[in-house]
């Protein structure tokens, strides 16, 4: 590829935006012959996004940079991102010097898409990234969830532990009108945003709506709550109470703490969970566990059970 060849495919790519969240308004044309064989290939299964990066062409050094999206921040102005992953253009494939992937564009029922050659083990290609479309008139939810942490509220105790779901949801500078809630959503109205990256697997939609007051969100079959609503916990004795709701109850430790479970009812679950995921379980742990500043304990059950936390 020369390098005129690279400045038509960025005049075409608009703004220089794409990826899993792309930007640009004009799309780049399939620039390999393996995009021909795609198109009649039948794509049965997709993996769910969780990436979300911004790519640009780097036209000397014929290659292309992905890089993670910038975070909106109302107290500083996010500087630009070094390149998280450079891709080196070479006989029609953009290849990732670390692990030797293979991608190249190509187009599907009216998408663009990045696409990796030859995946291993499969023999196959596969659709890695997808192109969202500019929103021209970007719509914002009625309140500002950008930096906001989230707590499930209707899981039962006998969930798989990575269904025990607390998020943080984001908003990015580079993305007007999405928002970023278990995965890429676009905003369509101040309550509903719909799937943005529609060709793949295990997305949802949300919605926003209002609880006691409050603003509580509601992605797939999960209902979730503000984690800055939740109770903090205190030192000595924390009593918690499954409420005629059946909701799950929550607890934040705002200072590092040793906790011991007194009681937990029968057939009712305790986690604690940081950003990172479990790091106690009722069902396999016993005993006492350190919980970090920042953590929360996660309590599910039925109408009427009572936990007992003491904290140290």
């Amino acid at each position: 590829m020369s390098k005129s060849d690279i400045e038509e495919t960025k005049d075409r790519a608009g703004e220089d935006y794409w990826s899993s969240v792309w930007k640009n308004t004009e799309l780049p044309e399939p620039i390999n012959p393996l995009n021909k064989r795609l198109k009649n290939h039948i794509i049965i299964e997709f993996d769910k996004i969780f990436k979300k990066v911004l790519g640009n062409f780097d036209l000397k050094g014929k290659k292309m940079n992905f890089m993670p999206l910038s975070v909106e921040s109302e107290t500083k102005k996010a500087d630009s991102p070094a390149a998280a992953t450079s891709m080196i253009y070479n006989n029609g494939y953009f290849i990732s010097p670390e692990d030797k992937m293979q991608l190249y564009f190509t187009t599907a029922d009216g998408k663009t898409y990045l696409a990796a050659h030859n995946i291993p083990n499969y023999e196959a290609d596969l659709l890695t990234y997808q192109k969202v479309e500019e929103i021209k008139k970007p719509v914002t939810l009625k309140s500002d969830i950008n930096g906001k942490m989230w707590l499930c509220k209707n899981l039962a105790a006998d969930i798989l532990p990575a269904g025990i779901t607390a998020l943080k949801s984001a908003t990015y500078k580079e993305l007007p009108g999405y928002v970023d809630f278990d995965g890429l959503k676009k905003i369509e109205t101040p309550y509903f945003a719909s799937i943005a990256a529609t060709s793949f697997r295990d997305q949802s939609e949300l919605r926003l709506i209002d609880k006691n007051g409050e603003t509580w969100a509601m992605s797939n079959y999960i209902l979730f709550m503000p984690a800055d609503k939740v109770r903090n916990a205190i030192p000595g004795v924390n009593r918690l109470v499954i409420k005629h709701d059946n909701y799950n109850e929550w607890l934040k430790i705002t200072k590092g703490a040793i906790l011991n479970f007194v009681e937990i009812p029968k057939d009712a679950r305790v986690m604690v969970l940081t950003e990172s995921g479990p790091i106690f379980d009722s069902i396999t742990n016993k005993g006492e566990v350190y919980a970090p500043e920042g953590s929360f304990v996660f309590c599910a059950g039925t109408y009427g059970d009572i936990f007992k936390i003491i904290a140290r």
